[in-house]
């Protein structure tokens, strides 16, 4: 038996809608169901949006439908080291538990469901990040495999 896992990441404010809206289109057509990492909210020179329903109706209609499972997707995939192509990895663990925790709450508003999937942004992460998606009653991580995440009680895919 062949096991696989599709992983469909950057989903948000910005991404090409009609683009994810022919892929949902192909998983339904051939029955496959695929993780989408979706990133909670929108940084730029005006400041943060967090997502919102009105935003993200394709991503609504295919996560009701049961084609896509929700993950989260860092908070608002930027780096917050000049650099650094890691919006987790060297930051503080208060400062990374603030910005996992705004962003699940802001996804769970959003799909109206839990969250238990986390897709760092560059697939970058430190054990700070592993003990903050542990305390959160995260399930899994889907990133690199540099870190032992099952010494932290998480399943990696």
């Amino acid at each position: 038996m062949i096991t696989y896992s599709i992983r469909f990441d950057d989903p948000g404010h910005s991404s090409p809608h009609e683009f994810e809206r022919k892929i949902f289109e192909l998983l339904n057509q051939y029955s496959i169901c695929a993780t989408v990492a979706v990133i909670p909210a929108h940084a730029d020179e005006q400041g943060v949006i967090p997502l919102d329903q009105k935003t993200i109706p394709h991503l609504l209609d295919a996560h009701r439908s049961g084609i896509i499972e929700i993950a989260q997707h860092g908070y608002s995939h930027s780096s917050s080291r000049m650099g650094a192509n890691s919006e987790f990895a060297g930051v503080s663990e208060s400062q990374q538990q603030s910005l996992i925790l705004a962003g699940r709450k802001i996804l769970e508003e959003a799909f109206q469901t839990k969250i238990t999937g986390f897709v760092p942004p560059w697939n970058t992460y430190d054990q700070a990040t592993l003990r903050v998606l542990m305390q959160a009653g995260f399930s899994y991580i889907s990133a690199g495999c540099e870190l032992r995440t099952h010494d932290a009680g998480l399943i990696s895919i």
